[in-house]
């Protein structure tokens, strides 16, 4: 079964070189039945004084039923999602037509239960949206469709795009500083999508009639945007875990704001696939600031 074993060959040939310890090694082995099993491995080395690999000590076990448990449980979310999506989307299409007046006018109380029962809609379609998406990055299956774009252009969109949200929550948003000619090399969709996600958390936890600050500031070989809300701050016991999956403040407040506490999660992994960074840090006055930097992209002199 020497097939089996080439990645861990490899592997065994670097710990003998570095004398470093190898954890969460995952190898496909058969089982005296003839059952092909996956085990996972933590292998260390000793070394004496001299610098030599006396003794190696191996701890495994049996992970598979764990490995299918997780593949049923991403197939079935996968699956759910995208069954939920396409009658969810018709249902949210039909209501914007009711609202829009195509069927005639509505009362003042129809009016306003379709309203409601279409920003519902919408909120649950972007929960779907978000479960996929961070199914598609788990899973190394997320596209990218990275092009050279202006970098003040992109934050004016955002701001644009997210203004009639900010509405809602009582909140301006408001661009500070210019970059004119720096340019990134990014996704122009999902860059959208992370600044929708900054903004809109901004929007949620400020003060009504409050504004929120957007900066672009050039440093080195990076530009840095960043959103400067002025919220209550982000609790200490929730900093170690704010970009984590399905993470949220464990706050009546912060439940009640809404959101699958995913955004956060998918955003870092996005920025990161367009070679930036991600971060948060109080703002001077209280509230936060949410940063991320990105390369700017090479000017070509004529």
């Amino acid at each position: 079964m020497q097939e089996l074993h080439t990645d861990f060959d490899r592997q065994w040939a670097e710990l003998i070189a570095s004398r470093e310890p190898i954890m969460g090694l995952r190898i496909r082995t058969p089982r005296r039945d003839g059952v092909q099993i996956v085990c996972e491995w933590t292998v260390t080395p000793l070394v004496n004084p001299e610098g030599t690999v006396i003794a190696v000590i191996a701890q495994g076990q049996d992970v598979t039923q764990q490995l299918e448990a997780e593949r049923m449980k991403k197939e079935f979310t996968s699956t759910l999602s995208h069954e939920l999506r396409t009658p969810l989307t018709s249902i949210i299409g039909s209501l914007q037509l009711l609202n829009s007046g195509v069927a005639g006018e509505l009362s003042r109380d129809v009016s306003e239960l379709t309203l409601v029962a279409e920003r519902n809609g919408q909120r649950l379609l972007d929960i779907i949206n978000d479960i996929l998406d961070i199914e598609k990055i788990e899973s190394g299956t997320i596209s990218m469709a990275p092009e050279v774009l202006a970098i003040d252009g992109l934050v004016r969109e955002a701001i644009v795009l997210n203004e009639g949200f900010g509405e809602r929550f009582k909140v301006r948003f408001e661009a500070r500083g210019e970059l004119p000619g720096r340019e990134v090399y990014v996704d122009r969709k999902r860059l959208l999508q992370v600044m929708t996600n900054l903004l809109s958390n901004a929007a949620k936890f400020s003060p009504e009639w409050g504004k929120v600050d957007i900066t672009l500031e050039e440093s080195g070989e990076s530009i840095r945007v960043g959103v400067h809300d002025r919220g209550p701050g982000i609790p200490e016991e929730f900093r170690s875990r704010i970009f984590g999956r399905f993470a949220q403040a464990d706050s009546t407040a912060s439940r009640q704001k809404g959101g699958t506490g995913l955004g956060l999660a998918i955003g870092k992994r996005m920025i990161e696939l367009m070679h930036g960074r991600i971060g948060f840090e109080d703002r001077a006055g209280g509230g936060t600031t949410f940063w991320f930097e990105l390369p700017k992209h090479p000017r070509k002199e004529l």
